[in-house]
Formats: C-alpha cells, sequence, structure tokens
C-alpha cells in the first residue's frame, strides 16, 4: 500500500472515533442525525468506497414475425461493427467505452412461442460498471450515454425504441439498517411509492430505484440511501 493511501486510511478510521467521541456528545438532539449523515458521507469519500451498479432498461415489444435466433444475429453483427461484443448462446455482452469509463452491457433478449416457434419480442438491457462513491453521478450518466448510443444502433434494424421505465439497482456489502427487520420478520424486502412513478426497494444487498427517467433527483435519492444503509 502506498503512503499516501495509508494516509487517507488512517485519516478514515481517525475521523470517525474523534466525531463518536468529542464531536456528538455536545450536539443538541435536533442536529444529531445531520450530523451523522455528513460523518457517514465523508467517510465515503475519504475511504473511496466501490460502488457497484446496474441500470437496466427494456424496449417496447416488437412486432416483426422474425426468429429470436435471426434477430438477435442481426443484433450481434450491427453492434459488432463498432463495440467489442460476445456471445453465450443466449444473450450478447457489449463493451461501450464512454469517456473515462468502459461500460459492460448485457443485452438479453425474450421471446414468445407461435406455432412451436420462439419469436423475438423484445430486449433488455443492463448497464453496469464499479466507480467509486465520488464518481457516481458521472457513473449513471455514462449509462444513460451508453443507452443512447445502443438506442440509436438498435434504431437502425427496427428495434423498437426504450420504454421510460428505468430501474437503477446499486450492490450493498449489507444493508445494516434494517438487515435485523428482515430477518426477525422473514421479509425479503422493503418498499415503498415515492409518487410520481417512482418507487424504491431495500433488500439486504440491494438498492432499486424505478422511475421514468434517470436525472438529478433520481441520482441525489439514491446517493443518499447509499450513504445511509451501506
Amino acid at each position: 500500500m502506498e503512503t499516501n493511501e495509508w494516509i487517507i486510511l488512517l485519516i478514515g478510521i481517525a475521523i470517525p472515533i474523534i466525531i463518536q467521541n468529542f464531536v456528538f456528545p455536545f450536539l443538541p438532539k435536533s442536529i444529531t442525525g445531520f450530523a451523522s449523515f455528513q460523518k457517514k458521507k465523508i467517510m465515503k469519500k475519504l475511504r473511496q468506497a466501490e460502488i457497484r451498479s446496474e441500470l437496466v432498461a427494456k424496449t417496447a415489444s416488437s412486432t416483426t414475425n422474425q426468429t429470436l435466433d435471426e434477430v438477435m444475429k442481426m443484433i450481434q453483427k450491427k453492434l459488432s461493427n463498432d463495440f467489442d461484443v460476445n456471445s453465450d448462446g443466449y444473450k450478447l455482452e457489449v463493451h461501450m467505452p464512454i469517456g473515462n469509463n468502459k461500460i459492460k452491457i448485457s443485452v438479453i433478449p425474450m421471446s414468445e412461442i407461435v406455432d412451436d416457434i420462439e419469436k423475438f419480442e423484445s430486449l433488455e438491457c443492463r448497464f453496469s460498471a464499479s466507480c467509486r462513491f465520488s464518481k457516481f453521478n458521472n457513473c449513471v450518466r455514462d449509462y444513460r450515454e451508453a443507452q443512447r448510443k445502443i438506442e440509436n444502433t438498435f434504431r437502425e434494424i427496427d428495434i423498437p425504441h426504450f420504454k421510460e421505465n428505468i430501474s437503477l439497482i446499486c450492490k450493498l456489502k449489507s444493508l445494516h439498517e434494517i438487515t435485523g427487520v428482515l430477518d426477525s420478520t422473514k421479509f425479503e424486502l422493503m418498499s415503498a411509492e415515492l409518487g410520481d412513478g417512482k418507487q424504491f426497494e431495500l433488500t439486504k444487498n440491494e438498492i432499486i430505484i424505478y422511475d421514468k427517467d434517470v436525472n438529478d433527483e433520481m441520482i441525489s435519492l439514491v446517493e443518499k440511501m447509499i450513504i445511509v444503509y451501506d
């Protein structure tokens, strides 16, 4: 470990001890919660905490009469003209450079059986990457840029546009704040409606936000939940 990393680590250990023992006892109760939140936020940045996340978008249903195999071969051929593409026989994995980031895109097909033939229906695209907490905002914006690029490619081969509904998933080491609640009640998740089509779910290892679009409000909400719960 380099000298600078040791310094950051020691600061990250020392600051919460100092705050907990020499600052919190003298704070009015009305601002203890705010102070605790700010402490967690500072720790996330000092420790350069890594955030693993995914943006999930789905296309509208297709009206094509082509088989699933025909459409996936066409998609793979088109994407391979511009990006690094691999196939596992079922889904495609695309690696797309966006700025200084490299976004992995899993292109997962949905199908339906018509007269014993598997017909193409739609696509689910999962955009993923790892980033530092301080770069989380930029990472989500890179997902959106990758989504726009791949949608432009899909449009050239008549794949339907993406629906408005978006899911943003953040992986957690463990959701400490509610782990005990989930264990004692046997619930696997907790969810809530936020209005205007927004919804969030908490599990032991994930925060999931559902919305019509990814905007600053949505990103800010996810950041706050990561600070509080992870």
